[in-house]
């Protein structure tokens, strides 16, 4: 019986070991690298492959940035910072659904149309709403 339970409670240990957040990023991130070295190794081209490469460079970059945290002159003064992101991440929420009002506004008078009445709707939008650029 008690041998029973300490493999339960090893089981049930390691289940949710594969499956917390920093397992299944490191999956994801396992995953897209091997996309993106099999599209540079078989010489794929066009604008699926750049993208998959934009989105491996970008997932570099932050592993980089996570793995700084470990050296003593970066990790302390990386704390305060992701603290203060997770903090933010209800207000761009409200700027996002703001935006996408005023953009589905703009989008439906169509003051604009080129190149394309979506894309000159949100930039529109993006430049008055978050640069504050009040030149349009």
């Amino acid at each position: 019986s008690l041998k029973r339970w300490t493999c339960h409670k090893a089981m049930c240990r390691l289940f949710q070991h594969f499956c917390s957040k920093e397992t299944l990023f490191d999956w994801a991130f396992l995953a897209c690298s091997a996309d993106a070295l099999f599209g540079l190794a078989f010489d794929r081209h066009g604008l699926e492959q750049d993208v998959r490469m934009a989105v491996w460079f970008v997932l570099l970059w932050i592993r980089l940035l996570y793995s700084l945290r470990v050296l003593p002159w970066v990790g302390p003064r990386l704390l305060p910072i992701t603290c203060a992101i997770k903090g933010t991440l209800v207000f761009f929420l409200v700027v996002f659904c703001c935006s996408a009002a005023a953009v589905h506004a703009y989008y439906t008078i169509g003051l604009c149309s080129e190149p394309s009445p979506i894309y000159a709707a949100i930039v529109q939008i993006f430049r008055l709403g978050v640069l504050g650029d009040f030149n349009l």
